[in-house]
């Protein structure tokens, strides 16, 4: 995990997907990879896929606040505004309850 962090901080987006889908298929529960998997891709501009995982990632766990705000960015690039506004709603009342 510190690997992928690290390769994050670095901007380093391809090499931080390709360890996180090795990490994923090992353990493919595991929300806080799906999100970063999400996230990689939002930054690459993979927007579908990127809301495949984060999509994914809420779904084990529903109340990051963290991954329903980027979800929201990944919406607006998807031009759906409604969603957009549904997910900021959520990573709004979640994170009133951290």
């Amino acid at each position: 995990e510190a690997l992928t962090k690290g390769l994050i901080a670095k901007k380093n987006w391809t090499e931080a997907v390709r360890t996180l889908e090795k990490m994923i298929s090992m353990e493919p529960n595991c929300s806080d990879w799906l999100e970063d998997l999400g996230m990689c891709h939002a930054n690459i501009k993979d927007y579908v896929i990127a809301k495949k995982y984060l999509l994914l990632s809420l779904s084990f766990d529903p109340f990051d606040y963290i991954a329903w705000n980027t979800l929201g960015d990944i919406y607006q690039q998807l031009n759906a505004v409604n969603d957009a506004e549904q997910a900021y709603r959520n990573a709004l009342k979640y994170r009133s309850k951290v």
